[in-house]
């Protein structure tokens, strides 16, 4: 379901950010001082667990372009407040004709993408939360890579379960995250243009799993973390990937189903990777996307996951468009590397839960 809406642009003073940035952990979130407001459009796309907010079909640009101190807020629909976050999805790119690197490959001035939530079930300095794993900047930004309209980088805050959140102020946190607003923010120095956001939330705990591991010490976590414990290829390994799965474009891994069962998620182990490069230190990313669906005499019939972007090592999982179907006798879950592919995607193991 798509719906058009209008978005906020909000211009933020560095009188809002440079406190912030020297707030001891139990600080109040001083007064945001806003400069000024631009309307846009924008369309929101719904499904049972994923609602995703990106430029409207009707304008002549495909992202919003976000300057240094600016950010776009977005209202998430009240049907999803009650569920769980358990991963995010960031579209988001530099222009790659604004500027050139230096002669080292840095950016001397990044665009920076912070991804902010707000949850009103925290205390009121609280509220204003990010995702505290691996990131290029203050809260949580990601580095928005030089990249074409047409080909925007993917970046996959993963597994907010296990990692928490924390507040402005850096206080972490555990609680599950429930927000009604989500929210782009340019911490950096140039601008950032952004594409999307896509909000997945975490479905039903399953009652059973199949579950299947092809490279050895590939060990999933608990269900509601969303991780893999362990990879039994990619980084550690070089780059190489021991019995794994091996997919080329269009080749497809399926995997029978039994009958009346609902699906609760679909979690795949996988990686991709050119090789180890000796002179660097370190695996040359590989170019796999990954895709999951839901077969039934031949047609699909709910796409899980389309065009995943794979990295080195992952888990990503494969959410059902709704509930309300049960499998039948001979229905397939079908793993599989898109067309966008052009290496080799390596399927470490795969875990499929049903209620």
């Amino acid at each position: 379901m798509k719906t058009l809406y209008t978005a906020t642009i909000l211009v933020l003073s560095w009188t809002f950010f440079a406190p912030i940035l020297l707030a001891s952990e139990d600080a109040s979130i001083p007064r945001i001082t806003w400069l000024s407001t631009q309307e846009y459009k924008y369309k929101i796309e719904k499904k049972t667990f994923e609602v995703s907010f990106s430029a409207a079909d009707d304008y002549t640009y495909k992202s919003f372009k976000i300057l240094p101190q600016e950010g776009i807020l977005f209202e998430i629909p009240e049907n999803y407040h009650p569920l769980t976050v358990d991963q995010l999805v960031l579209s988001h790119r530099q222009n790659i004709n604004s500027k050139t690197l230096d002669a080292h490959g840095l950016d001397n001035w990044p665009g920076l993408t912070s991804i902010l939530f707000f949850d009103p079930q925290f205390e009121a300095h609280e509220q204003w939360r990010f995702w505290p794993g691996m990131s290029s900047g203050v809260w949580g930004a990601k580095y928005a890579e030089l990249r074409s309209e047409s080909h925007p980088e993917l970046e996959l805050l993963y597994s907010f379960n296990y990692y928490g959140t924390k507040s402005l102020g850096n206080k972490k946190s555990q609680n599950d995250l429930h927000p009604t607003q989500v929210a782009a923010v340019n911490v950096g120095s140039s601008p950032i243009f952004l594409h999307q956001i896509q909000v997945r939330y975490l479905p039903p705990e399953p009652s059973e799993f199949l579950e299947h591991i092809y490279s050895p010490d590939t060990k999933f976590d608990l269900f509601n973390y969303g991780r893999a414990k362990n990879f039994g290829g990619g980084e550690r390994y070089g780059g190489r990937y021991p019995k794994a799965w091996r997919l080329n474009k269009y080749e497809k891994l399926r995997i029978q189903l039994p009958a009346n069962k609902k699906l609760s998620a679909v979690d795949v182990i996988c990686g991709d990777a050119l090789g180890w490069d000796l002179k660097e230190g370190k695996y040359r990313p590989g170019n796999a996307y990954l895709n999951i669906q839901w077969i039934r005499n031949g047609t699909v019939i709910q796409n899980l996951l389309v065009n995943e972007n794979v990295g080195a090592q992952s888990l990503l999982r494969g959410l059902p468009e709704n509930m309300d179907d049960l499998t039948q006798e001979g229905d397939l879950i079908e793993i599989s590397s898109s067309s966008k592919s052009t290496n080799i995607l390596y399927i470490m193991g795969y875990r499929i839960g049903l209620i």
